[in-house]
C-alpha cells in the first residue's frame, strides 16, 4: 500500500494529447481502515442498498458508522 500511487493518471487522447484524466477505482477490502486511509470518498452497500456516500475520512470519524457497518 504505501508504494500504492494515489493519484493514477491516464493519458487522454493519444499520444500527441497534453490532456489527462483521473482514474475511479473501486476497492472491495477485508482491512476497511487501510482502504479508507487511501480513499478520498467512500460508498457503504448493505444488502444492496447505499447507506453511506461521503468521505473516507467522514467514516474514520464516525464510531457508531464503522459500528454498525464495518465491524470495527
Amino acid at each position: 500500500w504505501s508504494s500504492f500511487n494515489r493519484d493514477i493518471r491516464i493519458p487522454v487522447g493519444g499520444p500527441l494529447s497534453w490532456g489527462y484524466s483521473s482514474m475511479t477505482t473501486i476497492i472491495v477490502e477485508q482491512n476497511a481502515v487501510r482502504a479508507l486511509k487511501l480513499a478520498d470518498r467512500a460508498v457503504i452497500l448493505d444488502t444492496g442498498q447505499i447507506v453511506f456516500d461521503g468521505s473516507a475520512q467522514d467514516v474514520l470519524d464516525n464510531e457508531a458508522l464503522r459500528a454498525e457497518y464495518l465491524a470495527i
